[in-house]
Formats: structure tokens, C-alpha cells, sequence
């Protein structure tokens, strides 16, 4: 059993502007050089271009959790809405009231979670983004 309140992770990724990802992920942006060898560096390393892990941080800036090398396995958890018994996890951008912001959310269980029970979060608006109906790369 993991205790409530157990930090788990940080959500990771590669930060990116909103700039970055309307060119990379929702093709409304003219990708320049940059966003160019962005995508062939993913390619080159069989990592995926989709846009499913990216999300918005209350600063603004997105972490895009797709690529591995710079990525956590907290991008493997499912979405449950908040207030519903499978909803076990919580991000927060400050861990104590008026305390920092971290630069990732960090991932905290909200309830006792059983062995074996899948660990999922509310993506919740601003954690879901839509998406380019399908990739420029």
C-alpha cells in the first residue's frame, strides 16, 4: 500500500513555448529550423511525435513528457476525474501554501492506494490540450 500523501514523481519533460508547441503539435505555427531538427531528432530515436503527454503548466509553459530520455513514467497514468473513487493522484505546482513553484508538477497520492491498483490523475483542463487532427512531420 502507498500512504495518502506519498509524493510519487514529478511530471517531466521537455519544456517547450506555446510557440513550440502550436508549430510542433497543433499546426498552427509554420515549423522554423528548430522545430525541424526537433522532429528529426525524434524520429532518428524512435521517439513519438503525437502531442498526447504536453501539458499546461499555470506559468504557461508546457511540459512535453512523450520523449523518454527526458521524461518520467508518471506520463503512464491514466485519467480519472477528480472526486471519483479511482481519481488517486494529484499534481501541485507548490507543495507547501505560498511556498515555490516547481518547475514540474510533483505527483502526490491523494488516498491510500492499494498493491497492484493503477494510479491515475485528473488531466483536468489545463492539462488537456487539443491536438493537430493529424502531424505535419
Amino acid at each position: 500500500m502507498i500512504p495518502a500523501g506519498t509524493l510519487l514523481c514529478q511530471y517531466q519533460g521537455e519544456l517547450l513555448t506555446k510557440s513550440q508547441v502550436q508549430s510542433r503539435y497543433w499546426g498552427k505555427r509554420e515549423p522554423n529550423r528548430s522545430d525541424v531538427m526537433w522532429a528529426q531528432s525524434r524520429k532518428d530515436r524512435n521517439q513519438g511525435l503525437t502531442g498526447h503527454y504536453v501539458v499546461e503548466l499555470p506559468s504557461g509553459v508546457f511540459v512535453d513528457g512523450e520523449d523518454a530520455e527526458h521524461s518520467s513514467w508518471s506520463r503512464f497514468m491514466n485519467t480519472e476525474k477528480e472526486g471519483t473513487k479511482k481519481c488517486n493522484v494529484k499534481p501541485f505546482m507548490q507543495t507547501t501554501i505560498g511556498g515555490p513553484e516547481h518547475t514540474y508538477p510533483q505527483m502526490y497520492t491523494i488516498r491510500d492506494v492499494a498493491a497492484g491498483e493503477e494510479l491515475c490523475w485528473d488531466y483536468g483542463e489545463m492539462f488537456w490540450l487539443p491536438r493537430a487532427s493529424e502531424t505535419q512531420w
